[in-house]
């Protein structure tokens, strides 16, 4: 089976953890593809803090943002309208061209940003979210509206 698991970043956190274990763990059985958002305006640079060791099983694919993405929160609200392009088009495009090429049968996303970015691809394969206690506003007024679509 060829999985592909989806994650915003390997900044410290449980969730971060639990998808590279994960993927780790099921990468001696499995073809696993672990695609790496980098969205964390925190850390561009510092790739993975926790030095989470990705075993050599599994398909590491690290998106790097570019440039004109904002660096910090007040940045992110104010230039909006300049990197949803990004993430609407050429995340979801690159996403695409994975599931495609790898023959991905099913999609694991972690995260809020990462299931975000999922939601809005029309997948015709299976999709599992895991929730790591994510607690956004838009999270919990979206949620019925993405669940619905995960259980399609």
């Amino acid at each position: 089976m060829n999985i592909l698991l989806i994650i915003n970043s390997l900044n410290i956190g449980g969730g971060e953890n639990v998808a590279v274990n994960l993927a780790n763990t099921i990468s001696s059985f499995n073809n696993v593809n672990l695609i790496l958002l980098n969205l964390n305006y925190c850390n561009f640079n510092n790739v993975n803090p926790l030095e989470i060791k990705i075993s050599e099983n599994v398909n590491y694919i690290k998106f790097t943002p570019p440039s004109f993405i904002p660096r910090n929160r007040v940045e992110m609200r104010i230039f909006r309208h300049l990197y949803e392009p990004y993430y609407k088009y050429i995340l979801e495009g690159k996403i695409k061209r994975v599931i495609k090429n790898e023959l991905i049968d099913i999609v694991n996303s972690h995260l809020y940003y990462s299931d975000r970015i999922v939601f809005k691809i029309k997948l015709s394969i299976p999709w599992i979210i895991t929730n790591h206690g994510c607690y956004h506003f838009d999270y919990l007024k979206n949620r019925k509206k993405t669940l619905k679509k995960a259980d399609e």
